[in-house]
């Protein structure tokens, strides 16, 4: 499937393309999930990076700028150094969203991949290598979970009115890596306001 950004840019992009980066990443993550890693802190304890981060980064944006050399990349490891999102076509890349999870062999762990265009995103993968879950989304053209449409629940998206009926809603969060204290007290805050409405 094949999906044509804005024509001044004169440039095809391939899902096909990016699912494949995506597996070939998620290869490599596989492979040092079922190792002990060591691990670098970034800004705190939580913040983790590990060489497998690095790697897999590193091969995605080779790949990328072998083929579209005119792209800009920013990376979650800074493979990009300019981390500004322009109008220019840009990927957007965590080589693996979960690092804490990662060194914990805790399998909800993946590689996101997004290519946005004048600021909107265009296409994203999703792949957790463990779970083999391949999720992909493309503009007005739907989200997919291995090759499956998937779509929301009947509820509203409770960020539009916090005090919508949220009893039927479950609830997954994570803290992040920032253990500022006056973060945390926000983040609390807010989560407090959204668990006591959900089921779960």
């Amino acid at each position: 499937m094949v999906f044509k950004v804005p024509h001044h840019y004169e440039i095809m992009v391939d899902i096909l393309f990016i699912r494949d980066l995506a597996m070939k990443a998620g290869k490599m993550i596989e492979t040092g999930f079922s190792k002990s890693i060591p691990y670098d802190k970034k800004e705190s304890y939580a913040d983790l990076v590990t060489e497998v981060d690095k790697a897999v980064e590193s091969y995605i944006c080779q790949e990328i700028l072998a083929s579209f050399p005119s792209h800009k990349i920013i990376a979650e490891e800074g493979y990009s150094g300019n981390a500004e999102l322009t109008c220019s076509p840009t990927w957007i890349i965590d080589p693996i969203d979960g690092t804490s999870n990662f060194v914990s062999r805790f399998p909800f762990v993946c590689v996101s991949i997004a290519y946005y265009v004048n600021k909107e995103p265009e296409v994203a993968v999703v792949y957790n290598p463990i779970l083999k879950w391949m999720f992909h989304a493309i503009r007005n053209q739907g989200a997919f979970l291995n090759d499956k449409q998937i779509c929301t629940s009947s509820l509203q998206v409770f960020l539009i009115n916090l005090f919508s009926d949220l009893s039927q809603a479950l609830v997954l969060t994570d803290w992040g890596g920032d253990r500022n204290p006056s973060v945390l007290d926000i983040k609390s805050s807010n989560i407090r306001q959204i668990i006591s409405k959900v089921r779960g």
